[in-house]
């Protein structure tokens, strides 16, 4: 963090009697207020890893916060914190510490969830109000709707456990996500995910939305549910594998991501600085 050519500083967030790791980063020191982008984590990424997502905010002239939430990083591995559902619970502190600082403009709060995040973020703009846009790459707003239901349910437990018998990547797959929601038990985990479902309060969110998909994203397809499924203003954007910007959130093609969510994000942030006309 020294060496890097912009300002950044660890932050240390309040939650439920101890503190979550997160990075904030602005274009320079003028202590200038700036639209601010929110970045929490994906499933098994930590707060160091989401530093890939900052340099694009900064060309911008945008600050960006980094930061975890129980099951992710240091919470998990250091503080033996697991998932939780709601994550309203860790946004809004997030929110809280940024508002106390002089550099950060309160009416532009850009939540940006990516990979999993794209389930925590839309579940938490239920509730927090204070986010002026809310950006998914993919949305998944309904992890239940990708498991088997009859009959059929009650093979997914006993399958993930043949899979992870017989392929150490199952096996690592499964696993990880398990011990990030203190669950020991595949059928377990299973069960768990079915409650991993916002749609029913997707009505609460009122910010412009923008979903993305991207060609040969492996957990999308959520999209247009729920951009649908919200109040607000939304827009769903594909993006195709020939454009580069194929494969889990944009795969290499950051640069043709950055390129549209930030097209995006200013056309919010000017139609906010633009006063409606008075009546006559």
């Amino acid at each position: 963090m020294a060496l890097l050519s912009h300002p950044a500083e660890t932050a240390a967030i309040p939650y439920a009697n101890t503190h979550l790791k997160g990075y904030f980063f602005a274009p320079d020191s003028s202590g200038e207020p700036r639209p601010t982008l929110l970045l929490p984590c994906g499933y098994d990424s930590t707060a160091e890893s989401g530093w890939s997502g900052v340099p694009g905010a900064l060309r911008r002239g945008y600050n960006a916060f980094v930061f975890e939430g129980p099951g992710q990083g240091a919470a998990l591995y250091e503080q033996g914190l697991v998932f939780r559902r709601e994550f309203e619970y860790v946004l809004t502190p997030a929110i809280d510490w940024l508002m106390q600082r002089q550099d950060v403009d309160a009416e532009n709060l850009i939540l940006v969830g990516r990979s999993f995040a794209g389930y925590l973020a839309p579940q938490a703009a239920t509730t927090e109000h204070r986010i002026a846009a809310l950006v998914c790459d993919p949305a998944q707003p309904d992890l239940a709707a990708r498991l088997p239901s009859g009959w059929a349910s009650r093979l997914v437990g006993p399958v993930a456990a043949l899979q992870m018998r017989l392929s150490r990547d199952r096996a690592e797959f499964f696993g990880a996500r398990m011990a990030a929601h203190g669950i020991s038990q595949v059928g377990a985990y299973i069960d768990e995910m079915r409650h991993y479902t916002m749609l029913d309060r997707a009505a609460e969110i009122t910010c412009p939305t923008l979903a993305i998909e991207c060609e040969g994203d492996f957990v999308g397809g959520g999209g247009q549910a729920l951009v649908d499924a919200v109040s607000g203003p939304a827009e769903l954007i594909r993006l195709s594998a020939d454009s580069g910007a194929g494969g889990h959130c944009g795969g290499v093609g950051q640069r043709v991501w950055e390129a549209v969510v930030y097209d995006w994000i200013s056309r919010v942030i000017s139609k906010r600085a633009t006063p409606e006309p008075s009546l006559p």
